[in-house]
């Protein structure tokens, strides 16, 4: 009897295992028939995930003078298995992969950008899911960012019928160490004539310095352009400027109050306010009149810092409002034209146009350090221009000044007998300034 119930318990139990047995193989099945194969002759292959740079333009190079770019990636519609993304040929740690409310892997990172070309590759692959195997993909787009670029206020510019004018480029330095840039103009059309030759420019790292472009524009309604490439070492940027005479020339341009060629103390107020000192002999008795010889010191012989000086008047029916203002001036000395460099150390000064009112001249001036040119009458182009957002108006005045070097007088640096008129004459005879003596 004992030995019956003993049989009897294990077929009970050996019941029990064949029955969790059967139900296992069915959950088997059943998962195993969640994850069929996706094609009908195997080995079948999962697709890749669809990978989205967002960004403007969202695929080709995009341009950026910025030294930092933020970039954002994302992978979607596919069973994942793994992302990365490669910046400049390296895999970088910077982007890190998470779930977005959409169901997509999504990073994002900001990136020092390298000048000239940077490219970003974002990698996905989906992952081995039953019979069926993962597939690879990837995406890429490409950042540019320049070592140099050159900027304008505007392409297209409607300039003054046969007059002097100019236009204000930017050359931008992006890298981290100092460029001389070398300056190229280029100008084609009968609209643009008379532009400048090669020169240079040096740009610090980080920052851009303007520079003028002179030209003469054409006859009413001709049309021109002007190129100015900046090029230093093996990079090189461009810009170009679309130019059309029909602008009309609203300002007038007075540049009277430099006294181009006759000095005389008495007209300031204060002996101009330069350092003076005098000393006279004894005088002595002729026909009744004392009678002495006096020698005169004038401060500005010595440390020549002559003025030159416009009066800028805009009309009532100007159609612009002048942003600023500008003034530069160039000397001809020993037969070469040379730009002024005043005394802040700009060859050209800017003055904020926002005070400018209808009618009433702007004084612009500015003082240039002249103690080491030699005593005579030199000719100057002084050039005004006015700037607003669409274009720049130029007047060039030529005059001459007389400069006066007394460092080598006879008597000394800066003295010279007084009342003694003395004139000079330009290099070329053609130009006379006088000096009254009363300085």
């Amino acid at each position: 009897m004992s030995r019956l119930v003993t049989a009897s318990r294990f077929a009970a139990a050996l019941s029990l295992v064949l029955l969790a047995f059967a139900v296992g193989m069915t959950r088997s099945a059943r998962a195993q028939s969640s994850q069929p194969n996706i094609c009908g002759n195997p080995p079948c292959y999962n697709p890749p995930p669809t990978i989205t740079w967002f960004s403007t333009p969202g695929s080709g190079t995009i341009d950026t003078t910025s030294t930092t770019w933020t970039a954002t990636v994302t992978s979607c519609n596919s069973v994942f298995a793994s992302d990365s993304v490669y910046f400049n040929g390296t895999r970088s740690s910077a982007f890190t992969f998470s779930f977005n409310a959409s169901g997509c892997e999504q990073a994002s990172a900001t990136l020092t950008l390298a000048t000239g070309t940077n490219t970003l590759v974002a990698y996905g692959c989906s992952g081995n899911t039953g019979n069926n195997i993962g597939t690879c993909t990837s995406a890429g787009i490409s950042v540019a960012h320049p070592a140099v670029a050159v900027t304008t206020l505007n392409t297209t510019l409607n300039a003054g019928v046969t007059y002097d004018t100019l236009q204000i480029f930017f050359i931008h330095n992006y890298t981290t160490t100092t460029a001389t840039d070398t300056l190229t103009v280029a100008c084609s059309g009968s609209g643009v004539s008379s532009c400048p030759t090669k020169r240079f420019v040096t740009v610090t790292p980080g920052t851009s310095v303007p520079d003028t472009v002179r030209f003469a524009s054409g006859a009413l309604n001709t049309t021109g352009t002007i190129q100015l490439t900046a090029t230093s070492g093996s990079n090189s940027a461009s810009a170009t400027v679309n130019e059309t005479s029909v602008w009309t020339s609203y300002a007038t341009v007075s540049t009277a109050y430099t006294n181009a060629g006759d000095q005389d103390m008495t007209r300031c107020a204060v002996g101009c306010f330069a350092a003076t000192a005098t000393v006279s002999t004894v005088p002595y008795i002729s026909r009744d009149t004392p009678r002495s010889v006096s020698l005169r010191y004038l401060g500005d012989r010595v440390a020549m810092r002559p003025f030159l000086i416009a009066d800028v008047t805009l009309p009532a029916n100007v159609p612009y409002t002048a942003l600023w203002f500008q003034l530069s001036a160039a000397i001809k000395i020993g037969g070469a034209w040379t730009n002024v460099q005043f005394v802040n150390g700009d060859q050209t000064i800017t003055f904020t146009g926002s005070g400018a009112q209808a009618g009433v001249p702007y004084r612009l001036a500015g003082a240039f350090d002249a103690s080491t040119y030699p005593t005579g009458v030199y000719p100057v182009a002084l050039t005004v221009s006015v700037v607003d957002s669409t274009h720049a108006e130029a007047h060039v005045d030529t005059l001459h000044l007389l400069i006066v070097n007394g460092r080598k007088y006879p008597v000394a640096r800066g003295w010279s007998v007084a009342g003694v008129s003395r004139l000079y004459s330009s290099a070329d005879t053609t130009l006379v300034g006088i000096d009254e003596g009363n300085g």
